[in-house]
């Protein structure tokens, strides 16, 4: 995806104004299975439309623009489908987390086989899409800031887990071969949306790819929201 333009000044006081701007997918960048703005609404801004539905979820002011506000106890994100498959996989979103969520293990991420969550006893997140657990840090998560995760696993099962645009899982780590997950893909619950493990906070610009992006990629995707290029 290729940016043109970035901030725009304001002519009273000289300060930079964050702006979204039309951007166009390319192999730089890559194209995303599914790229959820979350600015007001549900929809893919993919190409390929997997647009989603809510259910007592808010949009607040985000990390830019608008962000989706979970409540942490009935709040539904629905994808509506489930492509995700069995290869490769990048997960990257921002998440701004008031608590650890229901049960302590609030869902970012979850498709019955694949699953990005809090994790209340580490201060930390965990990712499973196989046999394996791989768990940050103790502590790497900050409650009410902004923190971005990103997670890639190859299609032989090699996780590598990233806050804030560093690595911090051990490189390469096994998780064991990718399971399919046949549910459609839910973000801030659980597959089942039995309202269990529901995300607490916000939750902006979630992204889900069919490929292993590099680092230069993640750099772009962390510069865009962090104010050096904004996006529509």
């Amino acid at each position: 995806m290729v940016k043109t333009a970035g901030s725009i000044f304001s002519p009273d006081s000289g300060s930079p104004i964050k702006r979204r701007v039309r951007i166009r997918y390319d192999e730089p960048l890559a194209k995303p299975l599914a790229h959820y703005f979350l600015d007001g609404n549900a929809n893919d801004n993919s190409e390929y439309n997997r647009h989603g539905t809510v259910r007592n979820v808010s949009f607040v002011s985000g990390k830019i623009f608008k962000a989706a506000d979970f409540n942490g106890t009935d709040s539904q994100f629905d994808c509506n489908s489930s492509f995700i498959g069995t290869g490769s996989v990048t997960l990257t979103a921002w998440i701004k987390p008031r608590g650890w969520g229901g049960l302590g293990f609030g869902r970012i991420f979850d498709n019955g086989t694949l699953f990005l969550y809090l994790y209340e006893t580490n201060k930390s997140i965990v990712f499973h899409r196989g046999t394996n657990n791989i768990i940050a840090p103790n502590n790497s998560i900050v409650l009410h800031a902004w923190n971005w995760v990103a997670v890639t696993q190859t299609a032989l099962g090699l996780v590598n887990m990233y806050i804030n645009n560093v690595l911090v899982s051990d490189p390469d780590e096994d998780g064991g071969l990718p399971d399919e997950g046949v549910p459609n893909l839910a973000i801030g619950c659980t597959y089942n949306y039995d309202d269990t493990q529901t995300f607490d906070g916000l939750i902006d610009d979630a992204r889900i790819y069919r490929q292993i992006l590099s680092q230069a990629k993640f750099d772009t995707i962390w510069n865009e929201r962090n104010g050096t290029q904004d996006q529509v």
